[in-house]
């Protein structure tokens, strides 16, 4: 999800609930999962659930692209094996990762 628009689309809640599904496993533990932050903010449940495919989204996107960094980095710092040369695509082995 690049642009939050995408966030309000039927596909990027269904996403989100594949997330979820992924994460909670059932949506019975989503359920308990809204009803527990209700209780700690005070956010009627209905709307934590209703909000909870967009958060799991927005953080799946954020753990992307810090994996992303973070593999960059290392490949960035990574010697070139002998005999071996960039190729005409890739300056360096982080290219690959863009």
């Amino acid at each position: 999800m690049d642009d939050a628009v995408d966030l309000a689309s039927p596909k990027a809640v269904e996403h989100g609930n594949e997330l979820l599904g992924s994460i909670l496993h059932t949506k019975y533990q989503s359920r308990a999962l809204a009803d527990r932050a209700e209780k700690q903010t005070g956010v009627p449940a209905d709307k934590i659930r209703s909000m909870l495919p967009r958060i799991a989204n927005i953080s799946m996107g954020a753990l992307q692209q810090e994996t992303r960094s973070g593999l960059e980095d290392i490949f960035k710092k990574m010697p070139s094996f002998p005999g071996s040369q960039p190729s005409a695509n890739h300056e360096s082995s982080a290219d690959t990762w863009r």
